[in-house]
């Protein structure tokens, strides 16, 4: 993840560097954006060498983003995140399998509230940027249920907010006020959540959530 941070960090620097010339910019903007979150680290294991493996899937992501200038390259703002992840249950318990009479599953799902910091380099109809992001993000952990002849496999969702962050680098092609631009970025979260055993015995793990996520946004420059 770190190698991933440097090399945007790089990349917007060489970019910022070729557009020092024809800096342009706005006030504020309205940002919406799609992405495929693919799970990434911990959160992409299907392992069951793991105590509680969360056999996450890629999924979709939506966010909402107002940014407004600061000085300069420099703009903050704040954005709201919708990410869901579905579970593979193909490796959890096959269909197919003689043993599974029935199984159903809820997805991850996470809403992220962050406060964002931005820089950014304009050239003339087009801009460049890098941003962090840190605040909370409302988890709900995935649901799992699986019926055999010798009873129910049963995982209940559980709610839990904690602190989250991320990292993105971006590109938007303006046309007039409306921007149509692509972003690659890291979204990441640790709850901990409560499981229930077999026997009825409550525990508690803690679950990295970190996501990579590639999308297409819609800006509007006010």
């Amino acid at each position: 993840m770190k190698k991933f941070i440097l090399a945007c960090a790089l990349v917007l620097t060489t970019l910022a560097a070729s557009a020092q010339d024809t800096l342009t910019y706005k006030s504020s903007s309205i940002r919406v954006q799609f992405s495929g979150a693919w799970p990434t680290g911990d959160f992409n294991s299907d392992s069951f060498d793991k105590e509680y493996p969360p056999f996450a899937m890629a999924g979709p992501m939506l966010q909402i983003s107002y940014l407004r200038n600061l000085q300069g390259t420099w703009y903050a703002g704040t954005s709201l995140a919708l990410r869901w992840n579905q579970v593979d249950l193909d490796k959890f318990a096959k269909e197919s399998d003689a043993l599974v009479l029935s199984r159903e599953s809820n997805p991850w799902q996470s809403v992220f509230t962050m406060a964002d910091l931005q820089y950014q380099a304009e050239t003339p109809g087009r801009v460049f940027y890098m941003a962090g992001s840190l605040g909370l993000a409302f988890n709900r952990k995935a649901s799992i249920k699986v019926n055999t002849p010798f009873g129910t496999i049963n995982q209940p969702a559980h709610n839990n907010i904690a602190p989250a962050y991320g990292f993105n680098i971006g590109i938007i092609e303006y046309f007039d006020k409306l921007g149509i631009g692509f972003e690659l970025g890291i979204l990441s979260t640790k709850p901990t959540f409560e499981v229930t055993n077999q026997q009825g015995r409550k525990t508690t793990y803690s679950q990295p959530m970190p996501t990579i996520n590639f999308g297409i946004s819609a800006t509007y420059t006010l």
